[in-house]
């Protein structure tokens, strides 16, 4: 092997082609396929062979139902786009009330009608509960017949290039050996926090009357707009090299993705052209590794990895010694992401992807936005690119070996515990066996979306802007936060707000009471009496847990760091 960027890079083009022929054999250019650093399946989803359904739902519901605003084509830096507002919320927030366009007697009219009129029906009284699943179902099964096997052996020879060849169409900054360093994983805790918050604001809407509530989703997007410039080459594929796949049931999706998640890079190809954005991450469960071990709770924080974390970590520059071969082998399968309850759809495509209705109080475009750049698009996963029993044995050179002594790392797309002890004598040296970490989703199947909702509302005027909610409105969370200081809910961080709350943080985060404890006393709902005892104690614990809830961390009474991260993203936002 000669350097990091030709065998890593060349593994990768034989991982896009396989790919490629797999799911896009006829070339279908409705999808694109993201690639991506390796996101493990979410603790829980698979028991005992067996994928637990509800568990499954939750973890799609937060990691894959906010689309990506693309930039796709040239040579220029590459953007993204996040926002706050699920597909699901947007969804939800619309079809209820969505109205036909047009004169009643007309056969447009009548259509759009008789969709909505179905949308609704199948949305049912409880939209909060719906639940999302994939296809194949017995993915999780040993039996399962749904997973294919790539297997390559690269040598020396097989990097050797020469103009005849096609035009490399893959990333180059995926395909790198990157070890995380424990530095950036102890830093990671307060997105959570943040996060969270941002989730338990929208969730919060519904105290809200309608009207309210949509002026109140319009400045959640304008707020948590956040723009990833990424600077990176482009290459031009071949036009047979588009990336899609032929699903049973393409659905378009609403919304904007969060603005703190786990962000990594990753290749984007449609027909003739290639984008690389940032994408959200999902959870990374249990890693153990012989060399170092990463606990449960430090594999949690690695969901908020940023793409400039990721570039921020070294990259080995040799992985394997020179004249060695790398062997890699892995089992993959594509998981269409379905939206049904008792076998009925839930989420109607044909709806959101006609333009002739609108919904009272809202312009076109308020859950998802028109591009005004055609090279820019929303997208959002159709389906997961999945792999398990991931294997790569090479013979490492010392800055390989050394960087993956790290508890984990990314070596390419796959994210891989420290080298184990299989281990074989080879003329070039010692072969050493590394294993990735369980079932990983490696890529996404997206689709764009249209501008949602289609149409403006008839009765709002053409020419002016949409309301906005004026600086000082009340805010509910920030209600909710002061209800849990015992301060009237007025939904503005005044004064009063930040001092309760300050004092409430420093006790329980920072284990410091004053002297005089009688605000603080106040603020958690005890007896004033300047003495701190159990007492007050129990009321702090008390006014944590409702704090906690306020934000919409797990109310455990513990103020750690993804609490904290939740408390300060609120507080800078309010202030």
């Amino acid at each position: 092997m000669s350097d990091n960027s030709d065998e890593l890079a060349t593994l990768g083009q034989q991982v896009l082609d396989a790919l490629i022929a797999t799911y896009n054999p006829h070339g279908d250019p409705s999808l694109a396929l993201a690639l991506h650093p390796g996101q493990a399946l979410a603790d829980g989803v698979v028991q005992d062979g067996t994928t637990n359904e509800l568990r499954l739902s939750s973890w799609i519901a937060d990691q894959y139902d906010y689309p990506l605003r693309l930039k796709l084509s040239d040579d220029s830096p590459i953007s993204a786009t996040f926002g706050v507002i699920t597909a699901k919320d947007a969804y939800v927030a619309m079809i209820p009330y969505a109205e036909p366009l047009g004169a009643p007697d007309g056969a447009a009219f009548t259509r759009v009608s008789s969709l909505i009129a179905a949308a609704r029906k199948d949305l049912g009284s409880t939209p909060d509960t719906l639940p999302f699943g994939v296809e194949p179902t017995d993915f999780a099964e040993p039996t399962s017949t749904a997973w294919q096997v790539f297997d390559t052996t690269i040598s020396t020879t097989a990097t050797t290039t020469t103009s005849e060849q096609p035009p490399s169409r893959i990333d180059p900054e995926l395909w790198k050996l990157r070890p995380l360093s424990a530095q950036l994983v102890e830093a990671l805790p307060a997105r959570a926090g943040a996060l969270a918050a941002d989730r338990a604001r929208v969730q919060q809407l519904s105290a809200l009357t309608r009207v309210d509530a949509v002026q109140r989703m319009r400045a959640l997007q304008a707020e948590s707009f956040t723009v990833q410039e990424v600077p990176s080459e482009v290459v031009q594929p071949a036009a047979e090299a588009s990336v899609a796949s032929v699903l049973a049931e393409p659905v378009s999706r609403l919304a904007l993705s969060p603005s703190v998640s786990n962000f990594a890079r990753a290749s984007v190809l449609t027909e003739g052209s290639v984008a690389r954005a940032v994408l959200d991450n999902a959870q990374i469960g249990p890693v153990v590794a012989d060399s170092e071990v990463l606990d449960v709770g430090v594999a949690a924080r690695l969901t908020h990895i940023q793409i400039g974390d990721l570039q921020a970590q070294e990259p080995v520059t040799q992985t394997t010694t020179a004249g060695s071969e790398l062997h890699v082998h892995f089992e993959h399968t594509l998981l269409t992401i379905s939206r049904r309850v008792a076998g009925t759809r839930w989420w109607h495509p044909e709806l959101v992807k006609d333009d002739g209705w609108f919904v009272p109080g809202m312009a076109r475009g308020d859950m998802v936005a028109s591009s005004t750049d055609p090279a820019y698009g929303y997208c959002l996963p159709q389906a997961l690119l999945v792999v398990r029993n991931v294997s790569l044995t090479g013979t490492w050179t010392d800055e390989a070996s050394s960087a993956m002594t790290s508890a984990i790392s990314y070596l390419g797309p796959f994210l891989v515990a420290a080298p184990t002890s299989m281990q074989t004598q080879v003329a070039h040296g010692e072969q050493v066996t590394v294993l990735g970490l369980g079932v990983q989703v490696i890529g996404e199947m997206c689709t764009p979306l249209p501008p949602l909702p289609p149409s403006d509302d008839p009765a709002m005027p053409p020419s002016s802007p949409p309301p906005t909610v004026p600086a000082d409105a009340p805010d509910p969370q920030v209600g909710l936060l002061q209800g849990a200081v015992h301060l009237p809910s007025s939904g503005v961080w005044d004064d009063a707000t930040d001092s309760a709350l300050e004092l409430v943080r420093s006790a329980a985060h920072a284990a410091h009471v004053d002297p005089d404890p009688r605000a603080l006393q106040t603020a958690v709902g005890t007896k004033v009496d300047g003495s701190w005892g159990p007492a007050s104690a129990a009321a702090l614990d008390g006014c944590v847990r409702a704090v906690q809830a306020a934000l919409g961390v797990a109310a455990d009474g513990s103020w750690g760091p993804v609490t904290d991260g939740a408390y300060v993203a609120v507080r800078t936002r309010a202030r």
